[in-house]
């Protein structure tokens, strides 16, 4: 359920006024761990972001 929750709200962070702590009030820990891994760090230029989602990517386990 968590996996789903967090695909629709993948975007929330970036793109409204909510906050991580909001998320995780209404939804939960795992949602806002969710969310928080694939929200862009705004505070990184275009570059240095697509080289710390590549890092982060790097850290992802195949699926079986």
């Amino acid at each position: 359920m968590a996996l789903l929750q967090a695909a629709l709200l993948h975007d929330t962070i970036e793109d409204t006024m909510t906050t991580a702590e909001e998320l995780e009030r209404e939804f939960g820990a795992d949602v806002r761990a969710l969310v928080e891994e694939v929200t862009d760090d705004k505070s990184l230029q275009r570059g240095a972001q697509a080289a710390a989602d590549r890092a982060r990517a790097g850290d992802i386990e195949p699926c079986p």
